[in-house]
């Protein structure tokens, strides 16, 4: 107790020592004091660094968020820029995060610079350890900079999330909103179903343009516009980056190479891209009005209404979530201008895959675990999970939409239209190699089962509405299931096809007179020097025909010659197939043309049925391959995969076997490609000479064959000679091919030979899939076919190769196969692959041989010579090419692209390589050589030009 005493009387004794104290006295007593002045220092500042760790501390200090209970709604918790939001029954039991900000250290800065992100990046971890997935999604608040934030139109900010830290790998909040606060702050809100390290990317400012917008425009014809409707995929829009050049800065499009005379529009809406205020805002009041959330409801109502104040005609082709969206707003408002719609992977019964509860099996579970479980390898699972979140995630939160049994798809079980053809797409082959038939998965995702689904939709949702069982099957739907991905089958030349052949058919043709030239005198040719006057009384030099004399009684187009029915009955296309493949082509009796006595009607064979024969004329084959395309069209909705194609790997036998043929690459080496290219405008003639092509339907390519010249084009093949044009045959050609004496085409499967301009011989070929390419020799015949992929067939076997498209070239008598993938030889007996590109994101576009090297040009622009074995290559500089055809004369290489020639001249010791370009508002369609010149096929405006161009030595 005395102790006690002593200590509070010291104390109360305090106020009076410090009363008598001064600063000096106190300077004085360190001074005097030195040792314990120290160690009151020391003390001081260990006390400083103590506070500023610990505010630094708090700062950085976790917030827990346990989620809702019965009696509550959510849970939130903020830390500085970001806050967290946990709805009632994210998970079925109590769930809390630590929210911790990564410091400013070397993690850090490894985080920034793989998604460049901006300011601070918080960490999102579980307290009890378990990496589940939310049944509902959490919304993450993320504050924009006001300095950042340039207006309510714009979406210049993504909230970006790191998932596993170990293998750190950014990706994007699909579907973030921007909104603003009631105190103007703006800030960016997403869902995520996970923890996550999460933080924000600010992007350049870029007003958001949503709606329907035409991305492609052609001259009008009475043909519909496309309308396309996207899903997650971006590549659906059809651009394609390979195509870009300085010549041509936007590329070409999928749709555009795929129907030419069509122009084609987008529907645009924000399914994966950050949503500005302005967007949000009406989302909201569209929300309010229809008494719940449906992102496709509001979606389908802007595209109804947009398709109600347009006067155009459109057919409309949809992907995925699309399809819903198209769908929903055609058959739910008074639209009358749609004609048919192709709909491709579309949920119509909706997808498992964004079912959390059964993803939530999968997700953070170990995977080793699972594969004993489940019956499946751990890669298998990774792949699963992978695929099955990325769609979740990127489709945000239009995945309650697409839930089976969802409102709105309980909405579209019966709601087809009577006066609306549709044509349902579905895949069954997903885009991996696991079989998931035998194990428990397939109950729970069909999608992701080999010959059930494409990976994200299942075939039965597909085409449910075509189903004979649905109860709205009608005459007007079709369906067709072919082998591939949600991904990719889009981009196959089979579903390309199939989509051109249902759009096209159906359409109205117009009866256009046949070209008729007056007698007036207009272009004389009677020596070299002459010119020609055009209607603005401009002189053009004719390079064409500039020794002839025209007589204008030539320039009257004749009626059409009759050509022969040759066509086969359907029962005898097996046998004629097989015969075909038993033994190879007789070499035919070639004409004696000197003798220049027999007319065009006894070159055409005639074919006598019951004492009677059967001429056709030109009319009568395009009825005939009209009734083809639509009996094919009819047969879609019946028809089974088709069987798988056996391989003969016998030798072949016949006393035309070809002997196995060894490559020589002796000269290879001596192909080098110049160092430089010399831009040489000044020494270039353009415009020469031009024809303004007189029809109205889209002219896409041209051959020459010795004086003649033959242009394609939607209505079929145009013969130029003279100086003049005559429509030859009606059909779009699919493929040609031609010699020194011979032009050969497929029109629908039928082979055409033309001499001197008219039609020798036809006959028809047994292949039901599209003919890319094919090449003729007198004994021999190859076709390459668009059959699940690539199919080369010769006279005694057919080979699977890789790729989607490709060129047959010969040398001699064998070919050499040209794909997208690779390079292919076939040298009698086996097809080879003898060359692909290094890297796999790099398409071979065309090729030539040429001194026993093969030249190919590549989607990257390169051009690249390969020894014929395919072992030694040479490699241009990249993007220094053109990209659309190699041609070739005896000592030049000539690289022709949209606006641009490349020359390589092999006449001089060193190669020398020079260029030109032409005028910017020229799009070069095709080229040719023709008497020693470039013959190109330009596109000016709304016209079509035949020019030839002269390169002065």
């Amino acid at each position: 107790m005395n102790f006690l005493k002593k200590f509070f009387d010291r104390i109360k004794a305090f106020p009076k020592v410090f009363k008598g104290l001064s600063l000096r006295k106190i300077i004085d007593y360190f001074k005097s004091h030195r040792l314990l002045a120290i160690i009151y220092l020391a003390i001081v500042v260990a006390v400083i660094i103590i506070l500023f760790l610990l505010i630094n501390y708090f700062q950085n200090q976790q917030t827990e968020i346990a989620v809702s209970k019965t009696d509550e709604k959510s849970a939130t918790a903020d830390v500085q820029d970001l806050s967290l939001t946990i709805p009632e029954n994210a998970y079925p039991y109590p769930k809390s995060f630590t929210i911790n900000k990564i410091p400013r250290d070397a993690a850090y800065n490894q985080y920034k610079q793989l998604g460049n992100f901006y300011g601070d990046i918080y960490e999102l971890s579980p307290n009890d350890g378990r990496n589940d997935l939310a049944l509902e999604p959490m919304t993450y608040t993320y504050r924009i900079p006001n300095e950042f934030y340039f207006g309510d139109e714009y979406f210049n900010f993504e909230l970006l999330y790191i998932e596993n830290k170990e293998n750190p790998v950014v990706k994007v909040f699909s579907g973030g909103e921007i909104i603003q606060t009631e105190n103007n702050r703006p800030i960016l809100r997403a869902k995520g179903f996970h923890g996550s390290l999460v933080g924000l990317r600010v992007n350049n400012p870029v007003k958001q343009s949503l709606g329907l917008k035409k991305i492609i425009e052609k001259p009008d014809n009475l043909k519909p516009d496309l309308l396309l409707v996207p899903g997650i995929d971006i590549n659906f829009q059809g651009f394609l980056p390979n195509t870009i050049s300085n010549t041509n800065p936007q590329g070409n499009n999928l749709w555009e190479v795929t129907f030419e005379d069509r122009s084609i529009w987008v529907y645009d809406y924000p399914l994966t891209e950050t949503r500005s205020a302005n967007y949000v805002r009406e989302a909201k009041n569209f929300f309010t009005d229809i008494s719940k959330t449906s992102y496709i409801r509001l979606e389908a109502e802007k595209l109804a209404n947009s398709l109600l104040e347009s006067e155009q005609e459109y057919d409309i082709i949809a992907h995925g979530i699309g399809g819903i969206i198209a769908r929903y707003a055609v058959e739910n408002y008074p639209i009358t201008n749609i004609r048919k719609i192709v709909l491709i992977s579309v949920p119509n019964t909706g997808t498992n895959i964004v079912n959390p509860s059964f993803l939530n099996l999968l997700y953070g579970k170990d995977t080793q675990v699972l594969s004993q479980i489940y019956g499946l390898d751990a890669d298998t699972i990774r792949y699963l999970t992978r695929n099955n979140m990325g769609y979740l995630e990127n489709v945000n939160v239009f995945y309650t939409d697409i839930l089976p049994f969802a409102e709105v798809i309980k909405t579209l079980e019966n709601s087809l239209r009577k006066d609306i053809s549709y044509f349902f797409i579905g895949g069954n082959q997903p885009d991996f190699d696991a079989e998931l038939e035998d194990s428990q998965f397939a109950k729970f995702y069909p999608e992701n089962t080999f010959g059930k689904g494409d990976g994200i939709v299942s075939v039965y949702s597909a085409i449910y509405p075509s189903l004979e069982e649905a109860e709205n099957e009608k005459d007007n739907v079709l369906s067709k299931i072919v082998p591939y991905s949600f991904y990719d089958i889009f981009l196959q030349q089979q579903t390309l096809q199939l989509i051109r052949s249902y759009l096209e058919e159906g359409i109205e043709v117009v009866e256009v007179p046949d070209y008729q030239d007056d007698t007036f005198r207009e272009w004389m040719f009677d020596n070299s020097d002459s010119t020609k006057t055009n209607s603005i009384g401009e002189h053009e030099n004719d390079l064409f025909a500039s020794t002839i004399t025209l007589n204008p009684a030539t320039v009257i187009q004749e009626e059409p010659e009759k050509v022969p029915n040759n066509l086969p009955t359907q029962t005898d296309n097996v046998q004629d197939l097989d015969d075909w493949k038993k033994e190879t082509s007789p070499k035919e009796a070639e004409k004696d043309e000197s003798a220049g006595t027999q007319t065009t009607e006894n070159n055409i064979e005639k074919k006598e049925t019951n004492g009677q024969t059967e001429n056709t004329s030109n009319s009568k084959i395009e009825n005939n391959n009209l009734e083809k395309t639509i009996s094919i069209i009819e047969s879609i909705k019946t028809s089974k995969d088709s069987e798988p194609i056996q391989y003969d790997n016998d030798a072949v036998n016949g006393s035309n076997q070809m002997e196995i043929f060894t490559p020589k690459s002796s000269k290879w080496n001596t192909n080098l490609f110049p160092d430089t290219f010399v831009n040489i405008q000044n020494m270039i003639i353009y415009n020469l000479t031009r024809h303004k092509f007189p029809f109205d339907s889209s002219p896409y390519g041209i051959e020459t064959v010795g004086d003649l010249v033959y242009i394609f084009d939607n209505l079929g093949i145009t013969l130029f000679k003279n100086g003049t044009f005559e429509r030859i045959s009606d059909g779009r050609v699919n493929a040609f091919f031609s010699d020194s004496r011979k032009l050969y085409v497929v029109q629908d499967n039928i082979l055409t030979e033309y001499s001197n301009g008219e039609p020798s011989k036809m006959s028809y070929l047994m292949f039901e899939a599209p003919i890319l390419s094919f090449a003729v020799t007198d004994s021999h015949q190859y076709y390459l076919l668009s059959q699940n992929g690539l199919t080369f067939e010769t006279p005694s076997k057919s080979f699977k190769l890789n790729g989607h498209y490709g060129q047959i070239l010969l040398y001699g008598v064998y070919p050499y196969i040209i794909t997208d993938a690779g390079v292919y030889l076939f040298n009698g007996k086996d097809c080879e692959l003898v060359y692909e590109p290094y890297n796999k994101d790099i398409q071979l576009e065309s090729g030539i041989i040429n001194n026993d090297s093969l030249y190919l040009l590549a989607s990257d622009y390169s051009l690249r010579a390969i020894s014929l074995d395919g072992e030694k290559i040479l490699l241009d500089t990249v993007h220094n090419t053109g990209g659309i055809k190699i041609l070739k004369t005896p000592e030049k290489i000539i690289v022709a692209g949209r606006n641009k020639f490349n020359i390589i001249d092999y006449s001089y010791k060193k190669p020398e390589g020079t260029f030109f370009e032409i005028p910017s508002t020229d799009k070069v369609l095709d080229v040719s050589i023709f008497e020693g010149h470039l013959l190109v096929l330009v596109r000016e405006g709304d016209s079509t030009f035949l020019k030839k161009m002269a390169i002065m030595e």
